[in-house]
């Protein structure tokens, strides 16, 4: 039997704070002036303390739909010290008051302080209150809240594996009852599980519903509902109005959705890490300390805040152990040692809710150099405080190049198949594009690796430079073998693009800019159009007919275009290596322990933007422990990096059954992709001119003019991708399904053609839809990984790619490319890839990645 009347009584700290308290203005106001009144002192609080802490948050208002057709106010405080980037926790606040007071702007103080303490993002609940609104609304409209917030964790940039419930008094209440429902039905619910609840002076049952509980104590005189009937600040009375009108007719004591501190030990088993918040002189601190005493007994982590009064208890929440010398409550030492930590400090203060979010299943504690990383965090704080400036917008332009290249040397490839098919006679004119799909394969495995050993600087210069070299060389070739060699060589180059531009931009681009990421493909599409207005009048008018012997004489077309082409890059190259001054990744140097060379480039990106850096040495050495000896040689840079595709990483892609079938169906869409857009885009200018010569006008002109056509029609298809994606009926998954599978019915339409401007017609929507389609796919696939091993699970679904690009052209050697059985193989391929997107389990629209 338990007897908690220890926690009674007075302090010098409660009588000081009793003397504050105002007279009534009003000693018998109406039930609306009550209200009004209430609401605005606490407003009143709030906006005052905003005044200071207003600074340190970035807020958005939403209006949630609720499941009556109303609206849900809702506010969100994100601190502005962590970058906008960063995937944070999610703290949901339900306010307390009794179902009867508080707004959105009554909580802003609270909210900010939690937001700013513990790094999290916290969601302002202001469910709708009583006489207007009454039982079970407070409840649907935290549970609403809820799914809300989990089909939004993208737009509030938070995890839904790291969310944390709470709220105050009555909003406690309904906090602990989501949280026990939720729990309850863990295994219909589709959602991550709750990560742990924050109850404050909680209610947990309705007083009709109290004899249970009651049962409990050692006699109903020591009851706190005996023992603080007249508590100042809620009385027991005062408590029976305020749940009177809640309209509550013949509550069931066994109820545990309106009551869960009437929860049994065997529900309550396996509930997340909890932290209660008991005041003494409290009408409802026995309920939570029998909570408390239920929760620990079944095994749960649980952190205890029990002031001696309720002085400052929104301004600070000394975590204590729960009930230290109380005999009734036996508890596990190791649970206790587990739960209850030590929280003597502030940093450990500030992290103690996200500590209890981690997810050890998923992310390994074990796989990141601790060190490194907090010097990664430091480094990317130091970028975002100086923010988007010249530097980064000029560096924007130069990564342009990388993107544009990615993608014109493939479509070189592509243009120049046919004239070279024709000059040379092959056997196998497919070796030609199996030949690039290796050099792609090598270089990306090169370079993407490479730069963590020979810096990021020479690789950006590099790659483009060897493209351009290899691309000019390749006009002389004598020969169909030759070709293929060069052609693998410029690959080689090509490859090396978008792992290493992308790597450098992301670590000096502030996270408030990273949609630029997505904007760079806008070069991607503009190259297309590029390389085949440049191969019209080249390849149209200098490049033997069809229907001709063909001799270099008479082909020298593909050569001038190879060499137009490879011009262009050489130019890009000079842009990047004489009129832009790169400066070596700051991670990159710090990795290699040269932290000094680390804030001098910071500071130099600041001096450039027109900002000054507080950025210091010691800041960096402050990571590391007495005793630290950085790793900085070759064989520990390749170690750290190649922690993105070991095996433990590549194994935590797989831990959940979810996140398995997630990361094994991306893998098998970007490998079918990798097979159908190479197997029919490569030879699109081939099957023009084959299929328009049956139409009667597949001259070379007629060939390449189509070319420039579909390559313009693709640009606007990379531009409405990035629209729709964001539509809440569309989402990633609806758009990358429909553009997929559009894409594969337009290539079976084109094989319906009956004129050569119905095949142009077909092909131009086929390009309009494939470019959403990779609009789409480059921002979606990286959101379906864990953070930590977004990396591995990147090279998994880029090496599917390029391994099935591979098989592109060997497929072709053995189809007849002057049949419709490429269009067909290949249209098979996009239509199955569309509809495998639609049984990926996660929509990250509105959600974090995992």
């Amino acid at each position: 039997m338990c007897d908690f009347s220890c926690y009674n009584g007075t302090s010098e700290e409660w009588l000081a704070l009793e003397r504050t308290f105002p007279p009534p203005a009003n000693p018998e106001p109406s039930l609306a002036e009550m209200k009004r009144q209430a609401n605005d002192e606490r407003e009143a609080l709030s906006r005052k303390a905003m005044k200071v802490l207003a600074h340190q948050v970035k807020t958005y208002d939403y209006a949630i739909p609720s499941r009556d057709g109303s609206t849900i106010e809702a506010r969100s405080y994100r601190p502005v010290n962590v970058p906008e980037d960063t995937v944070l926790p999610l703290y949901i606040h339900l306010q307390g008051g009794g179902f009867m007071f508080g707004t959105l702007d009554s909580e802003d103080a609270i909210c900010t302080r939690i937001a700013c303490g513990s790094e999290v993002v916290v969601l302002n609940v202001n469910y709708r209150h009583t006489p207007e609104f009454t039982h079970p609304t407070q409840w649907n409209d935290a549970e609403d809240a809820f799914e809300w917030a989990h089909d939004n964790m993208e737009k509030l940039c938070c995890t839904p594996n790291k969310v944390v419930l709470g709220g105050i008094s009555a909003g406690a209440w309904v906090a602990s009852s989501l949280t026990l429902d939720r729990h309850l039905i863990r295994e219909k619910n589709c959602r991550p599980p709750l990560a742990g609840q924050v109850l404050m002076i909680p209610c947990l049952a309705h007083l009709d519903c109290y004899e249970p509980q009651m049962k409990k104590m050692k006699h109903h005189s020591v009851s706190s509902y005996k023992e603080n009937e007249s508590a100042p600040l809620l009385s027991v009375s005062e408590l029976r109005y305020f749940t009177s009108f809640l309209k509550i007719e013949n509550p069931d004591v066994k109820d545990v959705k309106l009551n869960p501190g009437n929860a049994t030990p065997a529900q309550v088993k396996g509930m997340p890490p909890t932290v209660l918040g008991i005041v003494g002189l409290d009408p409802l601190r026995d309920e939570a300390l029998l909570y408390a005493k239920m929760l620990t007994e079944a095994g749960v982590y649980l952190y205890g805040v029990l002031p001696p009064q309720p002085a400052n208890m929104q301004d600070r929440l000394e975590t204590e152990r729960l009930l230290p010398d109380d005999s009734s409550m036996p508890s596990n030492p190791d649970t206790e040692r587990k739960a209850y930590g030590s929280f003597n400090d502030d940093d450990a203060r500030r992290d103690s809710l996200a500590e209890t979010t981690d997810d050890e299943g998923i992310i390994p504690k074990d796989a990141l150099d601790p060190v490194y990383e907090a010097k990664a965090r430091i480094l990317n704080r130091a970028i975002q405080d100086i923010g988007m400036g010249r530097y980064q917008w000029e560096l924007f332009v130069v990564i342009g190049f990388g993107w544009a290249s990615d993608n014109l040397w493939p479509i070189v490839t592509s243009l120049i198949f046919t004239p070279i098919a024709n000059e040379f006679n092959p056997d196998r004119p497919p070796y030609l594009t199996l030949a690039q799909n290796i050099g792609l394969l090598a270089g990306a495995m090169f370079w993407g690796f490479g730069c963590d050993i020979f810096g990021r600087k020479w690789a950006f210069n590099l790659t483009l430079g060897l493209t351009a070299v290899w691309g000019l060389v390749a006009a002389s070739a004598p020969n169909f073998a030759a070709i293929g060699i060069f052609d693998a060589l410029w690959s080689f180059g090509v490859g090396g693009n978008l792992p290493v531009d992308s790597a450098i931009f992301l670590e000096f681009l502030p996270g408030s800019h990273q949609y630029l990421l997505t904007i760079l493909s806008i070069d991607w599409a503009i190259a297309q159009v590029i390389g085949t207005l440049i191969a019209w009048p080249l390849l149209g008018n200098l490049t033997c007919q069809q229907d001709e012997t063909c001799t270099r004489q008479k082909n020298m077309g593909w050569r001038y275009f190879v060499i137009t082409v490879g011009g262009l890059t050489l130019l890009m190259f000079l842009a990047r290596f004489l009129l832009f001054k790169i400066y070596e990744s700051p991670k990159y140097l710090m990795s290699k322990g040269r932290d000094e060379d680390a804030v001098r480039v910071v500071h130099k990106v600041a001096k450039k933007n027109g900002k000054t850096s507080t950025l210091t040495l010691e800041d960096l050495k402050a990571c590391e422990p007495d005793g630290y000896v950085a790793r900085t040689d070759a064989g520990a840079v390749l170690k750290r990096n190649l922690e993105k595709v070991n095996f433990s990483n590549i194994r935590a892609l797989f831990i959940t059954k979810k996140l398995g079938l997630s990361t094994s169906l991306i893998m098998a869409v970007w490998g079918l992709i990798g097979l159908g857009y190479p197997l029919y885009n490569a030879f699109i200018p081939y099957i023009q001119a084959t299929r328009g010569a049956d139409f009667g006008d597949g001259s070379t002109y007629i060939t390449y003019r189509n070319s420039l056509i579909i390559a313009v029609l693709g640009v606007p298809g990379a531009l409405l991708g990035g629209w729709l994606v964001e539509l809440p009926r569309m989402g990633r998954k609806g758009t990358l399904s429909l553009s997929t599978v559009l894409t594969g019915v337009f290539l079976y339409c084109s094989t319906t053609s009956l004129s050569s401007a119905s095949l142009l017609g077909w092909q131009c929507a086929f390009n309009f839809f494939s470019n959403i389609m990779y609009a789409v796919l480059y921002g979606f696939t990286p959101e379906l990984f864990p953070t930590p091993q977004r990396g591995t699970g990147n090279a998994l679904a880029a090496s599917c790619n390029r391994v099935f690009g591979i098989m592109a052209p060997i497929i072709a050697i053995f189809a007849d490319l002057e049949t419709s059985a490429p269009v067909y193989t290949s249209g098979a391929l996009f239509i199955a890839a569309g509809l495998l997107v639609l049984v990926l389990p996660f929509e990250s629209r509105g959600k974090a990645a995992l």
